[in-house]
């Protein structure tokens, strides 16, 4: 007799799955990549973001690249989206809507104006049709239009920027799905940065060390009714996810919140106690209840590492300064660039001096404010080596791993990390554990699928045949 409670018992420990591997050809989509998941994590949409992977059809219409992975057939195809009309230089989001439907977000500089446009794929991802196209008029200053983060919860999308670091906040609050809204309701949407300036200076007349950490996205709590910001420390720029900030959208009611760290591993600080630094946090919540993180961490202060990349800092500032006084004139904006990529190759130096390449994983239980670390489903991973995103209906992420092999070539994995928050049937369990065994689950979804569609086209030739009858 089978044993369901034992079988039960041992894949609650199977915290992941390995469901795709395979070596990127040069069809395939390439870094810089935006993640898409649909709502029960069986397939992952890779959508080209840089401009050599267009392909442009006329002055207005583009064409863009994009790989769909079949994580439950271990299958990779490749497709293109057509006619994509001016289409902005800035890809800022792209999500999915169930298990057909796409949204993809964009910024177009000259026009300023952000876009969300409704991408349909058919027949199992033989075809993309793009169904409409709705965009929002947004001004955003030129040297901070890479800076765009953005907010998917269960009913809104947020997209949001900030001018300096204490700077105004730019945002605008949209519907998840596009449609077209009223001009009034437009109009409120465009006003909805007032709530977040608003909040950014309660938490300064809370405490003066502390700032929301606009350059980490920002996440839903309530139904969508509450926006969340992690806090960061103004001296040192870390991001302390234990402060949380918040703002309902409806009232503008502000609070400060308190999370605890996760209990084995102290989850979001490391072992040293060190908090992330702000550009070292991925968070993913794509409407799930819950949010997940990913960081890594620096070397501790006491080391003396970090004398050398104080000096280090100090260069990195000076040519920092030169950029943002040379961006805002037109002679000069060559020398911005110049500064700008010296800037960034000492960033670089530094990073290499005090850094820790190892990515960490957590997830936030938005109603208790719990932290669960999840770093073991990474371990052994580089931070910048993970793409990860959320699936909406059950939690699980699915984390791309890009990596060399040991002969240099290149290596695409895909894991699939179980949610320590969401209640797994025994049938999920079961699904969960044969696609660790990845070809065996392979060859039985095939098998499932085959026999479905002869479900199917049998149905149909028995309608037909019972017409035939009636109509004789």
């Amino acid at each position: 007799m089978f044993d369901f409670f034992g079988f039960f018992r041992r894949s609650k420990n199977q915290h992941y799955a390995n469901v795709y591997d395979g070596s990127p050809t040069k069809n395939d989509v390439t870094e810089p990549y935006k993640l898409a998941i649909d709502n029960r994590a069986q397939v992952a949409y890779l959508l080209a973001c840089s401009p050599s992977q267009r392909i442009h059809r006329s002055a207005t219409l583009v064409d863009i690249r994009m790989d769909r992975i079949d994580l439950a057939l271990n299958e990779r195809s490749q497709l293109t989206i057509p006619g994509l009309e001016d289409l902005g230089e800035n890809i800022i989001h792209f999500y999915a809507l169930g298990t057909n439907e796409l949204v993809l977000v964009d910024y177009h500089k000259r026009r300023q104006l952000l876009k969300q446009r409704l991408i349909e794929v058919f027949d199992d991802g033989s075809s993309v049709l793009v169904r409409n196209s709705y965009d929002y008029a947004l001004r955003i200053p030129h040297p901070y239009e890479h800076g765009i983060k953005t907010a998917v919860g269960k009913r809104f999308v947020v997209a949001m920027t900030r001018e300096m670091l204490d700077g105004p906040i730019l945002a605008v609050k949209l519907s998840k799905r596009p449609k077209k809204c009223p001009d009034s309701e437009r109009e409120e949407r465009r006003q909805f940065d007032r709530f977040l300036n608003d909040l950014s200076r309660f938490i300064g007349d809370q405490d003066p060390n502390l700032r929301i950490s606009s350059f980490v996205s920002p996440f839903f709590t309530e139904n969508d009714q509450k926006l969340n910001f992690f806090c960061m420390d103004r001296r040192s720029n870390e991001v302390d996810p234990t402060k949380i900030a918040n703002v309902d959208i409806v009232s503008g009611e502000m609070s400060l919140k308190g999370a605890v760290r996760g209990h084995a591993s102290g989850f979001p600080f490391d072992e040293y106690g060190m908090k992330p630094f702000v550009i070292d946090c991925v968070v993913a919540q794509n409407g799930f209840d819950h949010v997940g993180l990913m960081t890594k961490y620096r070397t501790p202060r006491s080391s003396f590492r970090w004398h050398v990349a104080a000096h280090l800092f100090r260069i990195q500032l000076l040519f920092l300064r030169a950029f943002f006084l040379c961006s805002s004139s037109r002679f000069f904006g060559f020398f911005g660039s110049f500064f700008l990529s010296v800037a960034s190759h000492v960033s670089a130096m530094r990073d290499v001096v005090v850094q820790r390449p190892e990515a960490s994983l957590g997830m936030l239980n938005t109603k208790k404010l719990e932290w669960r670390d999840m770093s073991a489903c990474v371990e052994g991973c580089a931070f910048n080596d993970i793409h990860l995103e959320l699936s909406q209906s059950s939690g699980h992420f699915v984390v791309i791993l890009d990596e060399i092999g040991d002969d240099g070539q290149n290596l695409q994995k895909v894991r699939l990390v179980r949610s320590p928050f969401s209640c797994m049937s025994l049938g999920e369990c079961a699904q969960f554990a044969i696609q660790k065994q990845r070809e065996d689950f392979s060859v039985i979804e095939r098998k499932r699928r085959d026999f479905q569609g002869h479900v199917i086209r049998a149905r149909k030739r028995s309608v037909s045949l019972q017409r035939g009858r009636v109509h004789d």
